[in-house]
């Protein structure tokens, strides 16, 4: 069984809890189209609703860093270790993601949520 973080933030409905890991990780909103290779990724399997959820991908980029995706309500195939990817960082929500935790969750600071491709 995988364990999960949930991600929250501040809001009307009451205080926030994150690791400490988590605290230290530095959100990217925008910016150009980061190519690479996947490194990780974990799949929720559960369905968006009444929590949001989100899979998480670790991506070697092609400048060498190394990128944490968040992919909201992602139930496709996972990407296999390797695969060629494009990703698109998005805005970060304003409420609360539960997602999978990952090998990089206190080493890799650079995180987003954003839309990731498969490439050729």
């Amino acid at each position: 069984m995988s364990s999960f973080c949930f991600k929250t933030q501040r809001s009307n409905i009451g205080n926030v809890q994150q690791d400490s890991c988590q605290e230290k990780w530095q959100y990217i909103e925008s910016g150009a189209l980061h190519k690479g290779k996947v490194l990780f990724h974990a799949s929720t399997n559960n369905l968006c609703g009444l929590m949001a959820t989100a899979a998480v991908m670790l991506i070697k980029t092609d400048q060498l860093d190394t990128i944490r995706v968040l992919q909201l309500c992602y139930l496709g195939e996972p990407f296999p270790e390797g695969a060629a990817v494009a990703m698109q960082p998005i805005k970060q929500p304003d409420f609360p993601v539960s997602f999978p935790t990952d090998p990089g969750n206190c080493t890799v600071k650079t995180t987003c949520y954003g839309v990731v491709e498969r490439i050729p």
